[in-house]
């Protein structure tokens, strides 16, 4: 697969036609299992990391990556700035050896133009729920990975406040977690994820689902 820019790599400016109007700047995500959209403008993919593009309009595009995928980065074909970030590393693994993210937005020129607005590309921050099969063990087991926040009392009244639709949903996610699968969370734990914590037990049967059972 040849990236968006392999043909102009040495202007910065050839993103510029793809910039979602009126976005000032452009982050894509990227990570193992969601990495073609960051492929297919890159060359480059994550190998067991997070990765981070960062384009901006008139410099060059900025990848934060992890340790591991330092080297590699070589592999795009594009000219792009890599900056480690080590927050983006697997676990165990040494952490203190990057600048702060607001460093790393504003050397990448985020912010640099007075512009205020962002286009994102990646769903797996917003409304995800990723079920992954485990089979390499004598059991079938499965992972699951839901998109949650954090958020204090103070951040969930002005969220409440600012956005009550969402607000909405959530408690109703949080009312299916409780009621139907039997998870108690806490309450500064808030769901994203349209089917939160929902496992069927088999394929084809969706209307049979996990639950949490209480000794």
């Amino acid at each position: 697969m040849e990236p968006l820019c392999a043909q102009n790599m040495s202007a910065p400016n050839c993103w510029t036609p793809w910039f979602p109007t009126p976005a000032v700047y452009w982050i894509v995500s990227s990570d193992r299992e969601h990495f073609a959209n960051l492929a297919y403008l890159t060359g480059f993919d994550p190998r067991f990391e997070e990765a981070l593009l960062i384009l901006t309009q008139d410099q060059t595009p900025t990848l934060l990556v992890g340790n591991e995928d330092m080297a590699y980065t070589a592999i795009s074909p594009i000219d792009l700035r890599p900056v480690l970030f080590q927050t983006f590393s697997l676990l165990s693994q040494p952490r203190s050896s990057s600048a702060p993210l607001t460093t790393i937005l504003r050397d990448a020129g985020v912010g640099l133009t007075g512009g205020k607005r962002v286009g994102i590309t990646g769903w797996k921050y917003f409304i995800p729920v990723d079920v992954i099969p485990a089979t390499n063990t004598p059991y079938y087991t499965t992972n699951i990975e839901d998109g949650i926040a954090l958020a204090d009392e103070a951040l969930r009244q002005a969220f409440e406040q600012k956005y009550p639709d969402a607000w909405g949903r959530i408690q109703q996610r949080r009312a299916f977690m409780h009621n139907m699968l039997g998870i108690r969370l806490k309450p500064e734990l808030l769901p994203f994820s349209n089917i939160p914590a929902y496992l069927p037990p088999f394929w084809l049967s969706p209307q049979l689902a996990m639950r949490v059972a209480y000794l």
